[in-house]
């Protein structure tokens, strides 16, 4: 890896420690007190749809972990078959079971029922008519995106020459590890095609490309596709200096490709105004967004800026605050805090401290000093000005002994 990228990667995971604040535990004496009440949430039936004779499954969830295990009462209408119950494990919230269904020559909504003590849930399933199946289905279609980001999930769907009457194994292999496949997908008996969803892991060079080989029998089909960096962080630096002012910066899962990548912003308030997209140029790992306006505001205001790239979308957020008035504070100090002095002249930077920003305007504020053992001239006053947005200003005083 070449110097530039490096420093691009040291430079994002700085940005990361700064902008990231450390997250306090729950505290485990409290949940240890947490009394649970289990009782039934809900109840879920997916595939939601399915082909006449094919299987779905139905999962129980609760509104909390049980501390020994709960028995799920369980009802089908006609046309579903389920087992008389499931049973939450302690500690867990849910629990599933296969359901059923029966061969349909049309389209009809049965119902599956759950229910704890007096509290009863249901879902519909729609079981559409059984298709007509063969014995020896043979590969015929395969189909992925030819482009995806760090953070999709694309889809890989194969399909069948007709709906097959026992279950299909199609094996799956892939040329890259940055683009982990399943060993093999299963084509479900009464169906005619299947999917699997793929997860793409970042590759800290950047682009690369990968091609999936699908293999049914004597057949064999491959499928490329190309996978760039996508967002992994979008931040706000806190320390700007500026409460009035956002430092937005958008970070990338690896090295930007050439021609960049563009990402679309938004903003949740009129407080600020981002342009509609950016493009993070290449070869970085990330960018500051130019062009973003803040606007004043007259209380605190909480805004959220995101960033949306390949249907994946980061977001950060910051308190504006108001310009400072007659009500807020001012402080001032040494850079370098209280302390003697020493040899025939000394510089000292003060900073002059606001609790809210300079107005639009400006802030002009009158400094004086004190000595205690040499009497303070004229030339000791002077005129501090803070300029529009910030909340410190730098004043030099001379101090000779």
């Amino acid at each position: 890896m070449n110097s530039r990228v490096l420093g691009g990667f040291l430079s994002a995971a700085l940005l990361l420690a700064v902008v990231s604040g450390a997250v306090e535990p729950d505290s485990a004496a409290a949940a240890a007190t947490t009394v649970c009440h289990p009782a039934l949430r809900a109840i879920s039936v997916g595939p939601a749809s399915v082909p006449g004779g094919a299987p779905t499954t139905v999962t129980a969830t609760l509104t909390c972990a049980p501390a020994k295990p709960l028995a799920v009462t369980l009802t089908g209408s006609s046309g579903v078959t389920v087992p008389r119950s499931v049973t939450v494990p302690a500690g867990k919230i849910s629990a599933a079971a296969g359901v059923r269904t029966a061969i349909s020559k049309t389209t009809i909504r049965r119902s599956v029922t759950g229910a704890v003590g007096t509290v009863r849930k249901s879902a519909t399933v729609t079981i559409t008519p059984t298709p007509k199946t063969c014995a020896n289905p043979v590969l015929r279609s395969a189909s992925l995106a030819t482009l995806a980001y760090v953070g999709n999930r694309p889809t890989l769907t194969v399909g069948l020459s007709c709906a097959a009457a026992a279950p299909v194994r199609i094996t799956l292999k892939s040329s890259d590890s940055f683009l982990p496949v399943p060993a093999a997908v299963t084509v479900g008996k009464y169906y005619a095609s299947a999917a699997v969803a793929l997860t793409p892991k970042a590759d800290e060079e950047g682009r690369f490309t990968a091609t999936i080989t699908i293999t049914s029998g004597k057949t064999v089909m491959r499928k490329t596709i190309t996978v760039d960096p996508g967002i992994s962080n979008v931040a706000i630096d806190p320390n700007i200096g500026y409460p009035d002012q956002i430092n937005l910066v958008v970070l990338t899962a690896g090295i930007v490709p050439a021609g960049g990548l563009t990402v679309k912003l938004s903003s949740n308030s009129p407080a600020v105004t981002v342009p509609a997209t950016f493009v993070v140029p290449a070869p970085s790992v990330g960018s500051e967004v130019l062009g973003v306006v803040v606007n004043q505001v007259s209380k605190n205001t909480t805004v959220t800026i995101s960033a949306t790239l390949g249907g994946v979308t980061k977001s950060a957020s910051y308190v504006l605050v108001p310009p400072w008035t007659n009500r807020g504070s001012v402080t001032i100090g040494p850079e370098n805090g209280p302390g003697p002095l020493y040899g025939l002249e000394n510089y000292v930077d003060y900073y002059l401290s606001l609790s809210d920003p300079a107005p639009a305007s400006g802030l002009t504020a009158d400094v004086s000093r004190w000595a205690t053992r040499t009497p303070c001239s004229s030339s000791c006053r002077r005129r501090s000005r803070s300029p529009p947005g910030r909340r410190a200003r730098t004043s030099r005083s001379t101090s000779r002994t």
